[in-house]
């Protein structure tokens, strides 16, 4: 954070991105520049994530000198942006509707501007990515790969979360011949292969970046998973793209961390797939396709923007 940077409750904000393995807490301003200050582990019960962030909210505002009173916290699950409560979070032992905002805002004195996490990173991915890159997306798909599998969709430059607050949910979509039981009770979810939960299962050590890693690149099991996995994934995106027709699709979340290697992977999946068909061609979904840098913390990012900017984020 700049040294200089004035620090206020107008320009900055206690930011929280709550992942189905990892909370991360920093500041953020309104350009989306963002400061990390804590990472600690996702707690599986709802009392306990309140204190959590409650105490990651107080430190954090306490490091900035003066009073930050804007606070935006980006949760798993089905989120009732009104009420502030969220649903459905089962990584969060959430089923029926939580109260979160108003849990949090008793424990910590502020109430807090409550987002899906994956919204969250949408928002970061319009307003943080797309300048680093000179474009102006007001039309793109975000697909996050972490515990879970989800996407964020920006329509029109605006955020779209559907009648009931869950578009996106891509996770729990079944794939063509999936044969797998989800947690969701469905069979066959995307989520059953594309997701960092699924991945852990196949991998060495249950490690998903030891897939990718020159000492298991040849391994016939992990090149079968590989495959799987981004064949799955090059599906999901060929729905999305023909589907929106957007400018660009992100894939970020805690797998998207492989890098390159994994963008490869996705690389070839999308032109086998083109290879069999001209109509998958003129889409050019290769060129659509982008990794989120490492560097990028696109979920802090947008949970801080939305509290900085309400119902205009």
């Amino acid at each position: 954070m700049p040294a200089d940077a004035p620090r206020s409750a107008d320009t900055w904000a206690v930011a929280a991105d709550v992942g189905g393995t990892t909370i991360r807490v920093g500041l953020v301003a309104g350009d989306g520049t963002t400061e990390i200050l804590a990472t600690e582990a996702t707690p599986r019960d709802a009392d306990e994530l309140v204190g959590v962030l409650g105490r990651h909210y107080r430190s954090a505002a306490a490091t900035t000198g003066a009073p930050v009173r804007r606070w935006g916290v980006g949760v798993p699950g089905l989120v009732d942006v009104a009420a502030g409560s969220v649903a459905n979070a089962l990584n969060l032992g959430i089923v029926r509707p939580f109260p979160l905002a108003d849990r949090l805002e008793a424990t910590a004195g502020v109430r807090p501007v409550l987002r899906n996490d994956v919204n969250c990173a949408a928002v970061g991915a319009r307003d943080v990515l797309a300048p680093r890159g000179g474009d102006d997306l007001r039309d793109l798909v975000y697909i996050s790969i972490g515990t879970g599998l989800a996407a964020g969709l920006v329509l029109g430059g605006r955020l779209h979360r559907g009648v009931h607050g869950a578009a996106g949910e891509i996770g729990h979509v079944p794939l063509p011949g999936g044969n797998r039981p989800c947690a969701c009770g469905q069979i066959g979810c995307a989520e059953t292969i594309v997701s960092g939960t699924a991945l852990s299962a196949e991998a060495p050590n249950g490690d998903p970046a030891l897939l990718w890693d020159d000492a298991f690149r040849d391994d016939p099991h992990c090149r079968s998973v590989r495959r799987r996995f981004a064949d799955a994934l090059a599906w999901l995106v060929q729905g999305q793209a023909m589907a929106l027709d957007p400018q660009a699709v992100v894939i970020g979340g805690g797998v998207s961390r492989v890098g390159e290697p994994l963008g490869t992977d996705l690389e070839a999946a999308i032109r086998r797939r083109a290879d069999e068909s001209r109509l998958v061609r003129r889409y050019g979904l290769g060129a659509q396709v982008t990794l989120v840098p490492p560097d990028l913390e696109l979920g802090v990012a947008g949970a801080g923007l939305s509290a900085l900017r309400g119902s205009s984020a």
